[in-house]
């Protein structure tokens, strides 16, 4: 337990990773709402989207700035975690837009496949995302901002790192 006072305490830094985590948790469970004849067209789609951010979320935090490299392989993840987020607001839009609806019971009665307060709580998780991860990158452009304003150095070696670590980035 937190030795701080409740009253004292803040956010913490790396809730951008747990407010990911929680997006691809709503995600998963929004794509299981919904018609299965959706599967290919959205519902794989936004959870593959809200798994990139995840991803990339996951990736930015494990990075220890040292060199100019590592800053902007950090600030490269935190984007692509921002893009992707964009393009599930997107699909989110698009489904809401629809307004799908599923038979449900004995009487084949058609009902909402997601509620608007589904939506809601999705949508409020987004735009938090959206907050969290700008913020992370205004914090680090304050921290590592000599790294971030120069030209980027690659070493002779060249970077270390896969070419599937570049997804979306090429």
């Amino acid at each position: 337990m937190s030795g701080v006072p409740k009253s004292k305490r803040g956010q913490s830094s790396v809730e951008y990773v747990w407010q990911a985590q929680l997006l691809f948790h709503q995600m998963f469970e929004l794509a299981l709402r919904l018609p299965k004849r959706w599967t290919f067209y959205l519902s794989e789609r936004m959870v593959d989207h809200a798994e990139k951010v995840l991803h990339h979320a996951k990736s930015a935090n494990s990075i220890y700035v040292s060199c100019a490299v590592d800053a902007q392989l950090r600030r490269m993840h935190l984007q692509q975690a921002y893009c992707h987020a964009q393009t599930l607001s997107s699909l989110v839009d698009e489904v809401y837009k629809l307004a799908p609806v599923k038979a449900t019971g004995d009487d084949g009665a058609l009902r909402p496949a997601v509620t608007q307060a589904r939506f809601c709580e999705l949508i409020g998780c987004l735009s938090k995302e959206f907050e969290l991860l700008k913020g992370v990158m205004k914090s680090d452009m304050r921290r590592w901002g000599n790294y971030l304003k120069d030209e980027l150095a690659v070493p002779e070696t060249g970077l270390q790192m896969s070419f599937f670590d570049l997804e979306g980035f090429l």
